[in-house]
């Protein structure tokens, strides 16, 4: 009873994101492909099905100076603010994505 035994496992690596449905997560995709100012960072979620919302992440600007002199990294990047916000509908068709923004009520 004194055995021991030892299980040696492979590293993985890891599956492309899919939904419930199958269908692939395209966030990191979208991120890359919309449209964006230079000091925008765009974080994307998949919501549900082919729905995704998109937020553009942009240096908050103070309004007494209207700009950031004298602020090191680590504090302009705490005071990003949310610039814009959209929910967005995306699939890929022959390889390309599809994107467009979401209507109101969908």
């Amino acid at each position: 009873m004194d055995e021991q035994t030892t299980a040696t496992t492979k590293p993985t690596t890891p599956a492309p994101a899919a939904t419930a449905k199958g269908l692939q997560d395209l966030s990191g995709e979208i991120e890359r492909a919309v449209a964006r100012q230079p000091l925008d960072r765009v974080r994307c979620v998949h919501l549900y099905d082919d729905h995704y919302r998109c937020n553009w992440w942009a240096p908050g600007i103070d309004d007494k100076h209207g700009k950031q002199e004298g602020q090191s990294e680590w504090a302009s990047l705490a005071m990003h603010r949310v610039r814009k916000s959209r929910f967005i509908t995306a699939h890929l068709s022959a390889g390309q994505l599809i994107m467009e923004e979401a209507a109101a009520g969908n």
